[in-house]
């Protein structure tokens, strides 16, 4: 499954996938999910959720993800008084590392569903240079292949 470019979405709509996905694999089966340091938000919730929904047969390969397990999210809006500047902030905390239950700040989901702590820097961390980039090379890809096999 390839996050990469990948700036999120919704949370909800991929929720039940990732769940399901991991779980559904043969015996012998496994999942790479490719993730870069432009995989956001949502896309790193389908990560996570991927990874702890059956870690054993899920790797995470490419670089580490833009949003860290740690991030604010849920944009809100705000008009200043005096200017009337509109403003966005993010008020809701989400934890898929370490998770945020007991957090009064947590988003409820991220509290119900990363209730168990675990890693989401890449087994595989592959980093990729503009170069390759350039050249329609793509070394995560061939990493997840050649695994694959």
């Amino acid at each position: 499954m390839d996050l990469r470019l990948n700036n999120g979405g919704n949370y909800f709509e991929t929720m039940l996938f990732s769940q399901a996905l991991p779980k559904l694999l043969p015996s012998d089966g496994h999942l790479f999910v490719l993730v870069s340091r432009a995989t956001f938000s949502a896309a790193l919730v389908t990560a996570a959720t991927l990874k702890r929904s059956n870690p054993a047969k899920v790797t995470l390969v490419g670089e580490t993800m833009g949003d860290n397990g740690h991030f604010w999210a849920e944009p809100e809006t705000k008009i200043l008084p005096n200017s009337r500047i509109q403003v966005l902030y993010s008020p809701k905390l989400e934890d898929f590392e370490q998770g945020c239950a007991g957090n009064v700040d947590c988003y409820w989901p991220a509290a119900v569903f990363a209730q168990s702590t675990i890693s989401l820097e890449p087994e595989v961390k592959i980093s990729v240079p503009f170069s390759d980039y350039a050249k329609g090379h793509d070394p995560v890809l061939d990493a997840a292949l050649s695994r694959a096999k």
